[in-house]
């Protein structure tokens, strides 16, 4: 974390949740309160009118809009909201990827705004696949593979990595040196962390591979699906295996400066040469 130590982390982590919780129930809120104005205006039921994905946005949205006084004032403010949406949702992307690339010193000839100008190129010619003649089966699939596995993988394995590899007695040992004024129930949220979050996130994963399965995809589709699964997967397992590397690495014994030097000693004695000792 770039905060300071002594920033007081358990304010944000209550607000940032019931925050997303909010914008969720009133996102719900919006979404089937027009969903279910547009199934009334053409006498049919909501589940008839609904739609996934870009549809919902692209189709749907702008048809119930238009029937709004001062429908244009409306759908200019709907596709400036989605604009904002996006771009912020690029930010996050962008700083969470160039500061992963920071922390493990790639590529330090470049400065950060080269970096960042590079990483958006890239992210630019990879977003022209979504908008050619198949763009929207391309979001359906990467949609649909490419994010939800990997983030239980990712949230299991934080969990995991946290409480059980770095230790609950060291993290509690954190929490409480960087808020020392956090009186909550310490010990619940590191059983939580422990075992009931992992516990839920593989039970999840479990249920989210199961519906992955089930897709009517074509078997070459399927096969990009999985493989767009497991690569946001492979830096953790790099990560651990360099970390595993290092460790092993530090509890080989290396060959002592003194035993070299008498073993040269030895030879060189046997030899009848002359030898200085510094």
């Amino acid at each position: 974390s770039y905060n300071d130590r002594q920033h007081f982390f358990v304010r944000d982590a209550w607000l940032v949740p019931l925050i997303n919780s909010a914008t969720s129930v009133l996102s719900g809120l919006v979404v089937f309160s027009v969903l279910g104005h547009l199934a009334h205006e053409r006498g049919e039921a909501v589940e008839d009118v609904a739609a996934q994905g870009p549809g919902l946005a692209f189709v749907v949205y702008p048809e119930a809009l238009a029937l709004f006084p001062g429908a244009n004032f409306f759908a200019i403010m709907f596709f400036l909201m989605l604009l904002c949406l996006g771009v912020d949702s690029a930010f996050a992307l962008a700083e969470t990827s160039l500061t992963c690339v920071s922390d493990f010193g790639l590529f330090p000839w470049l400065q950060m705004g080269p970096r960042a100008a590079l990483y958006c190129l890239l992210c630019f010619f990879a977003g022209l696949l979504f908008v050619t003649r198949g763009g929207l089966l391309w979001l359906d699939l990467f949609d649909t593979y490419a994010t939800a596995f990997a983030l239980f993988v990712a949230a299991a394995l934080e969990c995991i990595g946290a409480t059980w590899i770095y230790g609950s007695d060291r993290l509690a040992r954190d929490i409480v040196g960087m808020a020392p004024s956090f009186a909550g129930p310490l010990s619940a949220l590191l059983v939580h962390l422990k075992y009931v979050v992992p516990a839920i996130l593989i039970i999840v994963l479990g249920f989210a591979f199961y519906d992955k399965t089930t897709l009517d995809f074509p078997q070459w589709a399927i096969g990009v699906g999985w493989t767009l699964s497991f690569v946001p997967i492979l830096p953790i397992v790099a990560v651990l295996a360099r970390h595993f590397a290092s460790r092993c690495q530090r509890m080989t014994p290396p060959t002592s400066a003194p035993e070299i030097a008498l073993g040269q000693l030895k030879d060189i004695s046997q030899s009848g040469r002359a030898v200085q000792v510094t």
